[in-house]
């Protein structure tokens, strides 16, 4: 899976990219280069900072590439991940097509889980489409964003415990999650784990 990262603090850049060795990550430090390198490799995902130069202090320059980007490939799932704290610029970035927001300083469990979100999205998507169906285009607004996502958690996570027969500390592995985090989730929806 082909990833950008769209993020201007080398630092926190390089970490990620350490981070998410798994995937093919392309960088990209600022507005015009996101642009061009997206259209350039066509990333399925791309993680976003909102705090852009020139304008660092504000969301504006990652809203307009969020734009961007979707009017150029509305399925390309975009994860917004900012220290921008404005409550505005989330709604902003969800209204305009984000397929998920995370504040900074984000964990490693919480970056990857997105991902894992993004991707299950992603194979739904694809097997829709090669059996012809019409494939969503977009978050089911009245169910909720929220709703939508822990509905994609839950999913993600029964399918790694069946890919393991069960095995918690397997299953912890493959989701890339401590075991105490893995059992928050499995009580947070309630799945029972076969014995």
């Amino acid at each position: 899976m082909k990833l950008l990262l769209v993020e201007d603090d080398t630092l926190l850049a390089c970490q990620l990219k350490w981070l998410l060795k798994q995937y093919k990550i392309h960088i990209a430090a600022n507005a015009q280069q996101a642009i061009k390198t997206f259209i350039k490799i066509k990333p399925s995902v791309v993680i976003l900072d909102l705090g852009l130069p020139p304008c660092r202090n504000t969301p504006d320059e990652g809203l307009k590439v969020l734009k961007q980007i979707v009017e150029y490939e509305r399925r390309t799932k975009v994860i917004v991940l900012t220290g921008q704290k404005d409550k505005t610029a989330a709604i902003k970035a969800i209204s305009l097509g984000a397929f998920d927001y995370i504040m900074k300083p984000a964990t490693e469990e919480v970056i990857k889980l997105s991902l894992e979100r993004a991707k299950f999205f992603i194979d739904i998507e694809k097997e829709l489409k090669e059996k012809n169906l019409n494939a969503p285009t977009g978050m089911d607004i009245e169910r909720g964003l929220t709703t939508v996502k822990e509905e994609t958690e839950k999913e993600v996570i029964k399918k790694a415990l069946e890919q393991t027969n069960f095995n918690i500390s397997q299953s912890a592995r493959l989701l890339k999650l401590r075991r105490t985090s893995l059992y928050y989730f499995l009580n947070k929806y309630n799945i029972k784990v076969k014995r």
